[in-house]
């Protein structure tokens, strides 16, 4: 349980340092990663280290390695979720009004109707929301958007 811990905050620094800002190129070596840096006073709380361990064991690997690669996953998730926020940013009022209703399932001829608009002003929408988010069909529209509930931002609460 003390490697353990050492491990771990050996790792918690290693990520602090990392995440300011967050890197692309991919995480390093776990040992290598687990190795590199002193221990901090930071403690892992006893939830998630049985969690832990109990995961660990059923995966038969190490709670470090698994720890490492949980936070590379979360970081790169956190990293992508950015991004998208970012390219959300990027649209126009009118555009996020037809992202809403595509990821509610709208298809092109329903909202040109709910939003009294051209059908072909849809499908140029539509052609820029794809690109703007780099996906090539709806379901990708709705996969990378899908920590945005369109519902609440269309209706409100």
């Amino acid at each position: 349980m003390e490697s353990f811990r050492r491990s771990f905050n050996k790792v918690s620094k290693f990520l602090n340092i990392q995440l300011e800002p967050i890197n692309e190129s991919p995480p390093p070596d776990t040992d290598e990663a687990v190795e590199r840096f002193e221990p901090t006073a930071f403690v892992l709380p006893p939830w998630a280290e049985n969690y832990l361990f109990g995961l660990a064991a059923r995966l038969r690997t190490s709670p470090q390695k698994l720890f490492i690669r949980a936070l590379s996953i979360g970081i790169r998730q956190m990293q992508a979720d950015q991004e998208t926020i970012q390219e959300w940013h990027q649209l126009t009022p009118k555009q996020r009004e037809v992202a809403a209703w595509v990821c509610l399932g709208l298809s092109n001829e329903e909202i040109a109707e709910e939003l009294s608009i051209a059908i072909n002003t849809v499908k140029a929408h539509v052609y820029h929301i794809f690109r703007n988010f780099s996906v090539e069909n709806r379901r990708e529209l709705q996969i990378k958007l899908s920590w945005w509930n369109a519902e609440r931002w269309l209706f409100g609460d």
